[in-house]
């Protein structure tokens, strides 16, 4: 396992590489998805919004962790003490609606539109924490553990003995949403699996976890909390839906002279 790769006198780090390789084909998923639902009319409001949703999720999720941690918020804290995906998620998110508000843009629509890159991007990223070496698991059986290289925080923190990989675990539950939810899963339904899946993978996968994650309310870590909300907000979706409080089209608009100057919903705010 390496933490990073060499190149003349610069040194890459991997989690770096493969949080841009999950933007990038997070990117390339939405761009496809745009062309496929037809969605021209906004496409510029939509990737400026895009835009500030990621860069205020990443600044968020610095600021997050170094609440949960306890830490003064120094700008070396906030540059370098880690970040939690789940409060990226939560300021990315807040940006996101907003944004898509204020630019008139159709909300529901959007997000079953764009959730399974959301997995698709926080699945490769949780592979370069694997490579990392951060977000640990406790110690394992040997056939199924790994053992960290010196200098990451698993083996600071644990030494050389094996844990679990629960960065591969998550990894894996993040493609498997993509996959269904691309393959198998109503387009309207689509947050609902995500909002429910990874919130209660989440959680569980919390029980292995052996690196310090903060706190938030006693008895469940910060992650654990979190994932529960999530798992709440997919119940409310689903609940949405049945109730009609709003309407997402299964159907991608049918190419037509006057397709691109209109949204693929019928309208905005739903």
């Amino acid at each position: 396992m390496f933490q990073s790769i060499r190149i003349g006198d610069s040194e890459l780090w991997l989690y770096n590489i493969l949080m841009g390789i999950g933007l990038l084909a997070a990117l390339l998923y939405t761009v496809r998805q745009i062309e496929k639902r037809r969605y021209f009319r906004h496409e510029s409001a939509l990737m400026l919004t895009i835009a500030l949703s990621a860069l205020g999720g990443l600044a968020g999720a610095h600021l997050i962790e170094q609440l949960l941690q306890h830490r003064p918020l120094t700008l070396d804290n906030l540059l370098y003490g880690g970040s939690t995906f789940l409060g990226g998620l939560l300021t990315g998110s807040l940006i996101f609606l907003a944004g898509t508000r204020l630019s008139r843009q159709p909300i529901a629509p959007l997000i079953c539109m764009l959730v399974p890159a959301v997995a698709l991007a926080h699945g490769f990223g949780r592979i370069g924490c694997f490579l990392g070496g951060c977000c640990y698991g406790m110690p394992a059986p040997d056939w199924i553990g790994v053992v960290y290289p010196p200098g990451s925080d698993a083996y600071l923190h644990c030494g050389a003995q094996p844990l679990y990989p629960t960065q591969l675990f998550e990894a894996a539950l993040d493609f498997l949403l993509f996959w269904v939810m691309v393959r198998w899963t109503p387009f309207r339904h689509r947050p609902t699996l995500y909002f429910i899946g990874y919130g209660i993978g989440r959680f569980l996968l919390e029980f292995l976890r052996a690196d310090a994650r903060g706190e938030l309310l006693p008895g469940l870590s910060p992650s654990q909390w979190f994932g529960l909300a999530l798992a709440a907000a997919g119940v409310l979706w689903w609940i949405g839906l049945k109730r009609r409080w709003f309407s997402v089209d299964d159907t991608p608009t049918a190419p037509s002279p006057t397709a691109s100057d209109r949204p693929f919903d019928g309208g905005p705010g739903k």
